[in-house]
Order: structure tokens, then C-alpha cells, then sequence
């Protein structure tokens, strides 16, 4: 999602309380701007350190904090944030490669700003400025952070909904219904949603998120309104193929599948072969009878890891879906030709083919099968091994009629 940059000047337009008794709001305003325009970031912060170096004035802890969530040099964990001066074109990577002054400073802004909460619980800058840290948190490291991501997730929908609460804008309208959307809340998301876009209605993400939640609760002409809008305003590839995934997605539960298989097509063009937009080509091409697209995707998904468990669980409830278990059969069977000596693969192959034979009652087809995959198993694991012991399991089942024992 990422924080709305405010300039300096914006944010002293925003701030009320006073800064010092030494310079005023309007000449700190101008000086502290001009640092940010040139790159110099590392004076800047040092600008405000100096006026307030221990954090007792939540209005210099929220500039500072707006320095630092938006141009750090390094951070560790956004609890240890370094600065310096950029030069003129140089990025956050190109500086790497240069030498230059730097500081560090070691800052909880979380625990420092619910310290002023306790103080001012209604202000509003105080609130948002909680919020902005954790999107900070979820927008840089997201499952891979210190905290877990879910936890990350409903400190932003509970800072910013409280901002909104006594104020609002854009960013806490939006931070509020990004949040409660990760979080599955679609149904109260669409209120600062439809806030946000209230304010900037063109905006690509939120109308995206606007549609999510929309074909989500089953508003779908609603959805694809805002999913055509955002489609037609993303940049990037692979956010023009989630705003084509949820119109096709739309178009599949009206019943209409070759719209919905145009759009599919168009999420992988723009982000080829993820396994949730193969899986609704499959579907789709069965349903609009083009099979070869059909079977042409699934050896895409085949393709991804023949030798791990989840590529065959998926293409099983795929062709459960499908109700097509005689493609899949054949579609295992020409592998099982066309595969190396790989026992893992030539196992895993007899294996579900085995068991798509069992699933579609044909016992006697599917026992051959187990038998082989059981071969192929046991040229690497010992006949103690788990997988040999479901695989006895399933030829039990086999001479038992199909039926467990």
C-alpha cells in the first residue's frame, strides 16, 4: 500500500502545537523543507533531533517519524534507522555504492507514540502516525517481520479506524479499509473504502480494493466497476493481472464463461502461469470446450514441481472441479511415457493416477498403478517409509472394492 509522503510544509500545516521558543514554525518549516528537497535527509532529522532529542514534543516525534518511514538510508527492523545526504539522482540503492557521513539512531516510534496516546487519546496526527508506522512495518518485511503479519494487520485497522473516528483523510480512510480487507473484513471495509474514494476516485488501488471486497460479498456489477477502473489505472503487470483476476473471477460466477476466460487470459499474460489463474483456465477452458488450452495449462501446473505432493493435490481437486478425472487419467498416463528414470516423478505419477482411477470408481485400473508407483518408491525409500505404507493402504483398497477397510 505504502504511506502517503507528506512534505514538511504539509505537515506543519497539519501539526498545531508549537516547536520551540527559538525559531518559529514558519522559518523551520522553510529550512527543513528545502533540506528534504536537495536529499538531504540525514540534516534534516538531525534538524529536529536537535530541537527535541528525548521525544517529549509529539508534535517534532511525528516529523521525525515522517523522515524516517520515508527516507531512511538503512534500517534494521525500523527500530535502528540510518541517514545521510543524497546527492542529486542518487537512490537509497545507488547510495550504497558511494561513501558518505551517516547516523544512526536507535527509536521505538510504536512505544513512543502510544505513550503520547495515553496522553492525547483523541488526537488525530497521533493516531495516524501509529498507523503509518505498522503499514511502514507491513509494507517492508510482511510475513517475513518480527511481529506476525496478521497481528501487524489489525494495529492498522485499529489506529487508523480511531483516527477516523475524529478526523480522517485519504490515507487513514484507506489505511482503515486495506487493513479490514487483509483481514477479511469485507463487509465493513466498504465504508472507509467508499471514503477514500470519495477523495480520490481515481485512484488505482482503492478502487481494486473496492472491487475485491464488492465480488467478495457478491456485489458484482459493483465489483467490476471498480475493477475496470483499476485495471485501466494500474502501471505494474502483476497489479493489472490482480484487477483481470477478479473481473474474470466476477464474470465465471454470472455464468459467463468466455468473458471470464478472456480475462483469465489476460492475468496471465500480464503475471504468466500463477497457479490460481492456471487453475481457473482449466476450469474455464473445459467449460467453453477447448480442451487443448485445457490440457495446455494443466501441464503448465504439472510443470511447476512434478516431484512435490501439492502439484498433484492441486490438479486432483482441480479435475474434481472439472469433473473430468478420464482427462487427468490420460494426462498422467502420456507423462508416465514421457518422464526420465526419475522414480520420484514416475512414483508420484503412478501414484495419482491411481488414485484419480479410484476416485472415478475403477478399481481394477487403478491397482496396476499403485503397484508400479510402489516400485518406483522403493528404488529410494525403505518399505517402512510412510509413502509405501499409503500406497499399501490404497491397493487394499483396491482389492476390497473400492472401499476402505
Amino acid at each position: 500500500m505504502g504511506i502517503k509522503q507528506y512534505t514538511i510544509a504539509m505537515f506543519f500545516s497539519l501539526l498545531v502545537s508549537g516547536i520551540s521558543a527559538q525559531q518559529s514554525i514558519a522559518d523551520l518549516s522553510k529550512s527543513i523543507e528545502n533540506l528534504i528537497q536537495k536529499g538531504d535527509y540525514l540534516d534534516a532529522y538531525l534538524a529536529f533531533n536537535t530541537v527535541d532529542p528525548e521525544d517529549k514534543n509529539p508534535t517534532i516525534l511525528l516529523f521525525k517519524e515522517n523522515i524516517a518511514l520515508n527516507y531512511y538510508y538503512k534500517t534494521e527492523g525500523h527500530r535502528q534507522f540510518t541517514f545521510r545526504n543524497f546527492k542529486a539522482g542518487e537512490t537509497r540503492e545507488s547510495a550504497q555504492l558511494n561513501e558518505g557521513k551517516t547516523a544512526t539512531f536507535n527509536i521505538n516510534f510504536d512505544k513512543k507514540l502510544e505513550d503520547f496516546v495515553r496522553l492525547y487519546p483523541d488526537n488525530f496526527l497521533i493516531l495516524k502516525g501509529l498507523g503509518d508506522f505498522y503499514q511502514a512495518l507491513a509494507d517492508n518485511y510482511g510475513e517475513n517481520g518480527n511481529m506476525p503479519i496478521q497481528e501487524v494487520f489489525e494495529r492498522i485497522n485499529f489506529y487508523y479506524a480511531a483516527a477516523n473516528r475524529t478526523k480522517g483523510n485519504e490515507t487513514t480512510y484507506f489505511g482503515e479499509g486495506h487493513a479490514k480487507t487483509y483481514l477479511g473484513y469485507y463487509m465493513a471495509a466498504r465504508s472507509p473504502l467508499k471514503k477514500a474514494h470519495a477523495l480520490n476516485p481515481t485512484d488505482a488501488t482503492i478502487n481494486y480494493d473496492l472491487a475485491y471486497c464488492y465480488w467478495n460479498v457478491s456485489v458484482r456489477d459493483t465489483a467490476l466497476t471498480h475493477a475496470f477502473m483499476a485495471l485501466d489505472s494500474f502501471k505494474m503487470a502483476d497489479q493489472k493481472s490482480d484487477a483481470a483476476f477478479v473481473i474474470g473471477s466476477v464474470y465465471a460466477e454470472q455464468g459467463l464463461s468466455k468473458m471470464g476466460l478472456r480475462y483469465f487470459e489476460k492475468a496471465n499474460e500480464y503475471k504468466p502461469n500463477e497457479q490460481k489463474i492456471l487453475n481457473q483456465l482449466v476450469l474455464l477452458s473445459y467449460e467453453t470446450q477447448n480442451e487443448k488450452r485445457a490440457m495446455e495449462c494443466t501441464n503448465l501446473l504439472f510443470l511447476k514441481d512434478p516431484t512435490k505432493a501439492e502439484t498433484y493435490n492441486n490438479l486432483q481437486l482441480l479435475y474434481t472441479d472439472a469433473n473430468r478425472f478420464d482427462r487427468l487419467i490420460s494426462f498422467y498416463e502420456q507423462k508416465i511415457t514421457e518422464q526420465p528414470k526419475n522414480p520420484s516423478i514416475l512414483g508420484s505419477l503412478h501414484f495419482y493416477a491411481g488414485s484419480a482411477y479410484l476416485d472415478d470408481s475403477k478399481n481394477n485400473e487403478a491397482k496396476p498403478h499403485f503397484e508400479a508407483s510402489k516400485a518406483e518408491f522403493l528404488k529410494f525409500v525403505p518399505k517402512t517409509h510412510a509413502v509405501i505404507l499409503k500406497i499399501d493402504e490404497a491397493i487394499a483398497i483396491c482389492n476390497n472394492g473400492g472401499k476402505k477397510l
